[in-house]
């Protein structure tokens, strides 16, 4: 999928990709956070064409670092499909979220972004942690005994298991 305004190179590996990297899924985890949250708080329906288009434009920002407002993505996406951003097309219907579920759906995206943000914080954390005793095995491994790589071994694991 390519569009002339905006190019997602990372959606492009995810559809060939097997295997994604620690970055690659802290990226995934911050595009899908921010786009359910933008959906739900839109009320649109994230079936799958919409979660795609979305998708695509969340992650062509996210790779050029780029944020912008609401209004903006909005207009982005007309510009770009030429289409309501709140139609949904199944089956050449079109089909919206009933009012009555949109405060419901709203509460339900900020706990989502607060989740998920919290939990790309403690992966990154726990990366970190992992690195730091990665690279002190590496630094004493010339005047490493048995008690220091055991010890540095259970530290890891103990970062793994957390």
């Amino acid at each position: 999928m390519t569009h002339n305004k905006v190019k997602c190179e990372f959606y492009s590996k995810l559809r060939g990709s097997k295997k994604l990297s620690h970055d690659d899924i802290k990226l995934l985890m911050n595009i899908v956070r921010k786009e359910l949250s933008f959906l739900i708080k839109h009320n649109i329906p994230p079936v799958p064409r919409n979660y795609e288009k979305w998708f695509y434009i969340f992650c062509s920002l996210a790779e050029q670092k780029k944020e912008l407002d609401d209004l903006e993505l909005i207009g982005l996406y007309k510009d770009i499909y030429d289409e309501d951003y709140q139609a949904v097309d199944i089956e050449s219907k079109e089909e919206s979220v009933p009012e009555n579920l949109a405060e419901k759906f709203k509460d339900i995206a900020n706990k989502l972004d607060e989740t998920l943000k919290e939990l790309i914080s403690n992966i990154d954390n726990h990366q970190e942690k992992i690195d730091d005793h990665a690279d002190k095995l590496v630094k004493t491994k010339e005047s490493a005994t048995l008690d220091t790589i055991s010890d540095a071994v259970m530290d890891i694991l103990q970062e793994l298991k957390n």
